[in-house]
């Protein structure tokens, strides 16, 4: 044992700090900001506070600064008598001291967080470590513990997901900004939301939380009905999509889910959507369908549109995850040219015609390859009782069986200069029953 020196009424007293032991104490005092302890054996000894805004210092029995820090303080020691001085504006406040044969894995400091509260919004948020690491440790985002919530740590939400976030001795206390998403859930109620992240060091890891607050519900789930949502995170700082926009574009993507009568099975978890294979994550509720609104400037095209149907609450049929890409050019377009062009990429959300070779359309294409027909039985009624020419039929070279013919009544003409004045058209509803989709009115 260490032999004690007079004690102090001058400060508090931790007394002996064992091996691997924890003494934890609650200041009361305006003036007393300083504790003593006598550590038995060597080894790292961290202290912590609870209190906001404090800066910790260990100092030698002489009163010399050891190690300073704005947040939990961790330093290698021998046995000695040592002081914990802590400057707070706090007069209350818990502070605790540990011994340890190596220290903890520390967690993430977060600070100045931007974000503005609902669901599907992104935000943003600095992180750095709250001590100095022994050597360079990593930090590792989206546990599949943490529901509906996603970052990425690259502060980009647009581009390929990253999850990890590197620190060394040397930049540990430097603040990395890091965005993330308040994905849509399951519920219609505000919820308490949290990142998630692990600390690794190569032969240990630790799991932590950190809150960001209760997230006000904007969309609820309803089984009784079909439901489409749009997520805009991808354009979320584009000024081109501007309120009106997104209204036109939901206002024609509503006209088509207002006749359909499907209820697919509601599907949670986290899952890649793809876009030009280049993949970002989401833990989201798809019920029945989500749109990814994103920019695409691929010359010669002014949208795109990508379905997954693939083994979503093993539903193999329809599509469910949608990406929507329109080109710049568009935001020249007037609202009646904007409005024809998310109607028709709608068309191909929703599979037709024949997107997917294991598409319920596909086993309805008759004749060769340009001279490909739809030959469904609802659209054969609805167009005097003749197969529906596909776009194959005006062109030598292509066989393109997501179009229909220019000179057809449709949304799904290739060429939108051929646009129906009315749309969706009776073909059109047609047509998607046949696709397998219940159509009020039709089927």
């Amino acid at each position: 044992m260490l032999g004690v020196p007079t004690p102090s009424t001058q400060f508090e007293d931790f007394g002996y700090l064992q091996s691997n032991q924890r003494i934890s104490l609650v200041n009361t005092s305006q003036s007393n900001d300083t504790f003593q302890f006598y550590l038995e054996k060597e080894g790292y000894v961290t202290a912590s506070t609870d209190a906001v805004d404090a800066t910790l210092s260990l100092l030698s029995s002489s009163g010399r600064v050891i190690e300073q820090s704005d947040s939990d303080l961790v330093r290698k020691i021998i046995p000695g008598l040592y002081f914990i001085k802590a400057e707070t504006p706090s007069g209350k406040y818990a502070i605790q001291v540990k011994h340890s044969r190596n220290p903890d894995l520390p967690p993430l400091k977060f600070e100045d967080m931007q974000f503005i509260g609902h669901e599907g919004a992104v935000g943003t948020v600095k992180v750095s470590l709250k001590q100095k690491p022994l050597k360079p440790i990593t930090a590792v985002f989206n546990p599949d513990r943490i529901q509906y919530t996603t970052a990425d740590t690259d502060g980009d939400i647009t581009n390929v997901t990253k999850k990890e976030l590197k620190f060394t001795p040397k930049d540990w206390n430097k603040p990395k900004t890091i965005a993330f998403v308040a994905e849509w859930d399951n519920t219609s109620s505000n919820a308490e939301r949290e990142l998630g992240y692990e600390i690794q060091d190569g032969n240990r890891k630790k799991a932590f939380e950190k809150a960001i607050g209760t997230v006000t519900n904007t969309y609820a789930p309803d089984p009784t009905k079909f439901n489409v949502l749009v997520d805009y995170r991808m354009v979320e700082n584009n000024p081109a999509w501007t309120q009106a926009r997104r209204s036109w574009l939901e206002q024609e993507i509503n006209k088509w889910v207002a006749r359909i009568r499907n209820e697919l099975q509601p599907y949670d978890d986290r899952f890649n959507v793809f876009i030009d294979q280049a993949p970002f994550s989401t833990y989201a509720h798809v019920d029945d369908m989500i749109i990814f609104i994103s920019e695409d400037n691929t010359p010669g095209a002014l949208a795109r549109t990508g379905a997954m149907y693939g083994n979503l609450a093993g539903e193999d049929t329809y599509p469910r995850l949608i990406t929507m890409r329109f080109n710049s050019d568009v935001y020249q377009d007037t609202e009646l040219q904007f409005r024809e062009l998310v109607s028709h990429e709608m068309t191909h959300a929703l599979g037709m015609v024949a997107l997917e070779d294991n598409g319920l359309g596909f086993q309805h294409l008759q004749g060769s390859p340009v001279h490909t027909a739809f030959n469904g039985p609802y659209a054969r009624a609805a167009n005097g009782n003749q197969a529906v020419p596909l776009y194959s039929q005006d062109t030598s070279n292509e066989d393109d069986r997501i179009h229909v013919r220019n000179s057809v009544n449709s949304i799904m003409v290739d060429n939108l200069d051929n646009a129906p004045s009315s749309f969706p058209t009776t073909l059109d509803w047609a047509i998607l029953a046949d696709h397998g989709w219940l159509v009020q009115g039709v089927n």
